[in-house]
C-alpha cells in the first residue's frame, strides 16, 4: 500500500468552457435579479426579516449556481467566485434599487441615484417586529411613530447582511468547482457519500496504510445522526460506457478534530484527506460502505457480484469476547453509597438552596431598611441592603437559570469520595478528563419522580485501548469502540414541563453487551454556574457523542 505522501491527487486544470461561460455569466445575473425581486416584495410588505431575509435568498441563489456552475462546466473557481460575487452584489443591491424604484418612481432606473438612497435608508429605517411595521411606501416611517432610526445599527446590519450574502454565493460557486472532472468523458465525476461516527479519520487513515480497509468496512457502524457524523466520499466515473475501474477514483475524508485544545472548532468538520486516487482493491474493500458505487461494479463485473456474496459480514452479535461492553456491580461494602436511603431529601433540600439566597436577603434588604430608618446608621443601612440585594439576585439567577447546580455539586462531591475509599477502581476519583453523568432510564420521563437518574457515574475516554470506561455509584462499565453501534443526542422533557420549554438533552449509546444489546441514555452533569440553557445542553451532549465516537 503507498503512503499518503505517494498518491496521487486530483487536480483541477482551471478549465473554463467558452461556449457554456455565457449561460454561467446570464443566468446567475438572471437568478439574483429573481431573488433580489423577491427580497424586495418582502420589504414592501413589512415582512422583511434583518439578517435572515438575505441570508435565505443567499442561499436560494447559491443553490442555483452550484447548477450552474456544474451545468457550464466551469473548474476554474476564480471564474466562478468572481461571477459569485458580482450576482451577489447584485442580489443585495437589486434589492435597494427595486425598492427605491417603488418609493420614487420617476426615478425607478436612475442608477447613480442608488447611493443616496441607501444613505436616506440607513438614516431612517427603524427594527421592529415582523408583521408589526408600518404598511405604506419603502422608506417612509409611520407617523407618530416613538421609534427613532440608529444609522450606527442600521450600517452595522447593512454591512453585515451585505458580507453573509457574499460569503454564501462566493462559498457555493468556489466549493461546486472543487468536485473530481474527468476530461477523457468530458464531465463531472459522480460522487457517493457514507455517515461515519465522528472521529473516524484517525483509524481509517491508519487501514489506508496498513491495507485494512476491508476490515474497517466491516466493523464501523454508519452514523445515526448526519450532524455528528463523519463524511467519506468517493468519486469515480459513473456515466461511463467501460468500467469504472478504468478510471481514477478519489476518496476525501471530513471529520470533526478531536484535540481538546480547539475547544468550540470541535463542533466544525474540517477535510483531513482531499481526493486522493485510490487503487483497485482498495476501491473493492471500501464497496460495502458506498451502495450506488457496488450496484455499478456489479452490474459492470459479474465476478465482483460473486465476489460480494462470499463477503463476510461481522454480525452484532458476533463480537469477540473482547470488543463487547461488560458491566458488573459495584463490590458490596461501596455499593450505593450515594444513593443510599434519604437520597432523594438531601438532593431535594440542596435544591432549595437558592430559595434560602432569595429569602435570606429580603430579609437582609429589610434589616437594612430599618437600619435607614435610623439616620445615625445610613452608611450601616446602605451595606446591608446591598448585601441583601446580592442574595435576591444571586438566588433569583440560580433558580431560573441553572436549577438543581447544588444538587449535582452535592452529588460529584459525593461520588468522588466513595470512588476513592475503592481499591479496584476503573476510573480514578482524582482523574481530571473524568466526566460527571448519570443514568436515566427512558421509563423515568414519563412519570413523576422526586429524583429520575438510576446511577451516578464518572466517565473516561480511554484513547489507547478505544474503549468509554465509568465508575459508577452502583455499576461500572467497560464499553469497546466496536461494541458501539449507536451514539445520538435524544431530546426529552420532564414530566411536569407540559409547555416543553426546558430540553433534556441525553446521550443515547446503543451498546453490544454480554447480555445482548443494551441502551444507556447519559445526562451529561454541569457542576458550574453557568445559564442552563436548551443550546447548552444539547452542545454538551453532541460533544459527548464525538468523544465517544472518536474513540
Amino acid at each position: 500500500m503507498r503512503p499518503f505522501d505517494e498518491r496521487k491527487h486530483f487536480t483541477s486544470r482551471s478549465i473554463v468552457s467558452l461556449p457554456r461561460l455565457p449561460i454561467l455569466i446570464l443566468g446567475a445575473f438572471a437568478s439574483a435579479l429573481c431573488m433580489a425581486w423577491l427580497l424586495h416584495l418582502t420589504f414592501l410588505c413589512n415582512f422583511y426579516m434583518s439578517v435572515l431575509g438575505p441570508a435565505l435568498a443567499a442561499l436560494g441563489l447559491g443553490f442555483a449556481l452550484r447548477g450552474l456552475v456544474g451545468g457550464a462546466h466551469c473548474r476554474n473557481h476564480w471564474v466562478a467566485g468572481a461571477v459569485g460575487l458580482i450576482s451577489g452584489l447584485i442580489l443585495y443591491l437589486g434589492c435597494y434599487q427595486l425598492c427605491f424604484a417603488a418609493a420614487a418612481p420617476p426615478f425607478a432606473w436612475r442608477m447613480e441615484l442608488l447611493p443616496n438612497y441607501i444613505q436616506f435608508r440607513l438614516q431612517t429605517d427603524v427594527v421592529r417586529k415582523v408583521g408589526h411595521g408600518f404598511v405604506g411606501k419603502a422608506g417612509q416611517n409611520p407617523p407618530n411613530n416613538k421609534d427613532k432610526p440608529s444609522f450606527i445599527l442600521n450600517s452595522f446590519i447593512f454591512i453585515s447582511e451585505l458580507l453573509i450574502v457574499e460569503g454564501i454565493v462566493c462559498a457555493a460557486a468556489w466549493k461546486r468547482t472543487r468536485w473530481a472532472y474527468c476530461d477523457d468523458l468530458g464531465g463531472w465525476m459522480s460522487r457517493d457519500q457514507v455517515a461515519l461516527p465522528g472521529g473516524f479519520a484517525g483509524d481509517f487513515c491508519q487501514a489506508l496504510e496498513t491495507g485494512s480497509l476491508a476490515d474497517f468496512a466491516a466493523r464501523t457502524p454508519r452514523g445515526v445522526n448526519r450532524q455528528l457524523s463523519g463524511l467519506l466520499i468517493v468519486e469515480y466515473a459513473g456515466d461511463a460506457r467501460r468500467s469504472a475501474l478504468e478510471y481514477p477514483v478519489y476518496l476525501s475524508v471530513e471529520d470533526f478534530p478531536i484535540s481538546a485544545r480547539l475547544g468550540w472548532l470541535r463542533r466544525f468538520r474540517r477535510t483531513y484527506v482531499r481526493q486522493i486516487e485510490l487503487e483497485p482493491d482498495e476501491m473493492l474493500d471500501l464497496r460495502p460502505l458506498f451502495p450506488k458505487f457496488a450496484r455499478l461494479l456489479e452490474d459492470q463485473h459479474p465476478e465482483v457480484r460473486e465476489l460480494a456474496k462470499k463477503a463476510p459480514v461481522v454480525m452484532p452479535n458476533e463480537l469477540p469476547a473482547d470488543e463487547v461492553g461488560q458491566v458488573s456491580p459495584v463490590p458490596k461494602p461501596f455499593r450505593k453509597c450515594v444513593r443510599r436511603p434519604g437520597y432523594a431529601l438531601f438532593v431535594t433540600l440542596r435544591s432549595l438552596i437558592p430559595l434560602v439566597h432569595f429569602l435570606g436577603g429580603v430579609s437582609l434588604a429589610a434589616v437594612g431598611y430599618f437600619f435607614l430608618a435610623l439616620n445615625d446608621h445610613l452608611m450601616l443601612g446602605c451595606a446591608v441592603i446591598a448585601i441583601g440585594g446580592g442574595g435576591v439576585c444571586w438566588g433569583s439567577y440560580v433558580a431560573l437559570g441553572c436549577q438543581g447546580v447544588y444538587a449535582d455539586r452535592w452529588r460529584l462531591r459525593r461520588l468522588r469520595q466513595e470512588i476513592e475509599q475503592r481499591s479496584d477502581h476503573w476510573v480514578s476519583a482524582q482523574d481530571p478528563e473524568a466526566i460527571y453523568v448519570s443514568i436515566i432510564p427512558r421509563e423515568n420521563f414519563a412519570k413523576f419522580k422526586w429524583t429520575m437518574d438510576s446511577d451516578l457515574l464518572l466517565a473516561r475516554f480511554d484513547a489507547e485501548k478505544h474503549r468509554l470506561l465509568m465508575e459508577g455509584d452502583s455499576d461500572r462499565y467497560r464499553i469497546p469502540w466496536a461494541a458501539v453501534f449507536a451514539c445520538q443526542p435524544l431530546c426529552f422533557y420532564h414530566p411536569t414541563d407540559h409547555q416543553h420549554r426546558n430540553q433534556l438533552w441525553m446521550v443515547r449509546l446503543l451498546v453490544q453487551m454480554e447480555q445482548g444489546q443494551q441502551e444507556l441514555l447519559l445526562s451529561v452533569g454541569q457542576t458550574d454556574f453557568r445559564n442552563r440553557t436548551n443550546q447548552r445542553r444539547l452542545r454538551a451532549a453532541q460533544e459527548f457523542c464525538v468523544r465517544v465516537m472518536s474513540l
